[in-house]
């Protein structure tokens, strides 16, 4: 799934099922997940492209990342480890 607009669309559809998997407030959803992208998506491995500082990345991955993996393994019906660049 490399097509840009594919993935676009697959993070249309997963990143609010975090929000509510979190129980987020909007501003904390529009903050730290809205912001994220698919820049690749295969054999398991979905790449995020984050526009956060690298301090900010690691408050991300500490606090969102086991949900992020949760729900992108279950969305994708299989296991997927999920990376921040």
């Amino acid at each position: 799934m490399e097509n840009m607009r594919d993935n676009q669309e697959l993070w249309k559809n997963i990143a609010p099922i975090i929000k509510e998997k979190l129980g987020m407030t909007i501003i904390a959803y529009e903050t730290w997940i809205a912001p994220l992208y698919i820049v690749s998506c295969e054999g398991g491995i979905m790449n995020l492209h984050s526009p956060f500082s690298d301090t900010e990345n690691q408050y991300v991955e500490k606090r969102y990342m086991p949900m992020i993996q949760y729900v992108v393994s279950e969305y994708m019906g299989e296991s997927y480890e999920v990376l921040i660049e």
